[in-house]
């Protein structure tokens, strides 16, 4: 029987359509039970004679990697790849997948909800409002401003779709180009210079 340890804090309440997946393929589930990533010293003992795993942001390098001689596939849950070294999973012959754009609309809209936050001085306001303060403050706007948008990856795309109504000029900056997206939400590439010189926001 295949082994599969899921290493993603919370993955039966967050995903269990693929947890019962799991479960219904016959394979030996092994979840965390912590609400927080292992740590080195943590995840080594427990992946001697697991065939999977499902990662999060747990440090799989090479020594994980020698004490895991089964492993075949490390699925990251989540789009970056910055735990696992890729180069020591070639070597060791392990597939790595990962998410590409997962969550990517929640963390645009935390960016919009950031930046009208921060444009309104909200915090500062919840807190005057708590204290029985009731002044009148002067806001900046996003419309007549310039929004930089740095990396202009599936996030940034997403961000860029959201401020189409908000009367702003958009740019962007990053090292792959994609006019074809940028002329669709009418952001202008410009340099990383440019960027971080003309940008309000």
């Amino acid at each position: 029987m295949k082994k599969v340890l899921i290493a993603k804090p919370n993955y039966r309440k967050f995903s269990p359509t693929g947890y019962q997946m799991l479960l219904d393929k016959g394979y030996d589930v092994v979840a965390t039970d912590l609400d927080r990533d292992y740590f080195l010293e943590e995840l080594l003992p427990m992946v001697g004679d697991i065939d999977a795993c499902i990662a999060n942001c747990e440090p799989w390098g090479e020594e994980a990697m020698s004490a895991a001689p089964k492993v075949k596939i490390l699925a990251r849950y989540g789009t970056g790849m910055n735990s696992v070294d890729t180069e020591a999973a070639k070597r060791h012959g392990i597939m790595v997948t990962n998410c590409p754009g997962v969550k990517a609309n929640s963390v645009a809209e935390h960016i919009m909800l950031l930046l009208l936050a921060g444009l309104r001085d909200l915090p500062r306001m919840n807190e005057m409002t708590k204290e029985g303060q009731w002044k009148n403050l002067n806001f900046h706007e996003v419309s007549g401003s310039t929004v930089g948008i740095l990396g202009f990856g599936y996030i940034g795309k997403l961000v860029a779709k959201k401020l189409t109504g908000f009367d702003c000029r958009t740019i962007a900056y990053d090292v792959v180009h994609d006019d074809e997206t940028a002329a669709k939400y009418g952001v202008e590439c410009v340099s990383f210079e440019e960027l971080m010189s003309q940008s309000d926001i």
